[in-house]
């Protein structure tokens, strides 16, 4: 497995399941790598009308503790 599919499964299971935890609004997490080599990870909650926000954070570069880190900063 490379860094980028480790980081995806951590994205998408482990750091998804903490989200929730901390906050039940979050839907999903989503992790991404474009053709330029860019990270962000998409973050999906639910808004107090039900609406669906999201909200996309850069990611390029992050070891799994600050990308962690980045994404809990936006919940």
């Amino acid at each position: 497995m490379n860094i980028y599919e480790e980081k995806e499964k951590f994205v998408e299971h482990e750091l998804l399941i903490l989200c929730k935890r901390i906050s039940p609004d979050v839907l999903n997490l989503h992790y991404e790598r474009n053709k330029n080599g860019e990270e962000s990870v998409t973050i999906y909650w639910l808004l107090p009308d039900k609406r669906t926000h999201k909200k996309i954070v850069n990611v390029t570069a992050d070891s799994l503790r600050s990308l962690a880190r980045d994404v809990i900063m936006y919940i």
